[in-house]
């Protein structure tokens, strides 16, 4: 019910103008939509990987792997590729804080 009464204090604060929806706002990005079972989430802090975890789908009618969307979190081995390339990433774009998702099909694990 919370939830619920959240969205619409929102819906009509969207709907007066008086709050501009956040989903929509500069910049906006979108992909082609991608079927997998899982993929791989850095964080880098300081430009060095301070956690990473494997999101997996929780059943095959899931096509999230999100764990905030239903999936399920994994904390095993992280090919040490995947956690070069994201501390050379964080690196080559000047920023210390970094969340990084990676998907199979990119790095060849």
């Amino acid at each position: 019910m919370s939830m619920i009464s959240k969205r619409i204090f929102y819906y009509r604060l969207i709907k007066i103008r008086k709050m501009g929806y956040p989903f929509l706002s500069p910049p906006l990005l979108a992909q082609k939509f991608i079927k997998l079972d899982r993929d791989l989430k850095t964080v880098i802090g300081d430009y060095k990987v301070v956690e990473a975890h494997w999101r997996i789908q929780a059943n095959k009618e899931q096509w999230k792997v999100n764990i905030d969307g239903g999936g399920v979190g994994v904390w095993s081995k992280v090919p040490e590729e995947a956690l070069n390339l994201s501390e050379r990433l964080a690196r080559d774009l000047k920023t210390s804080w970094l969340n990084i998702d990676m998907i199979q099909a990119i790095m060849d694990f």
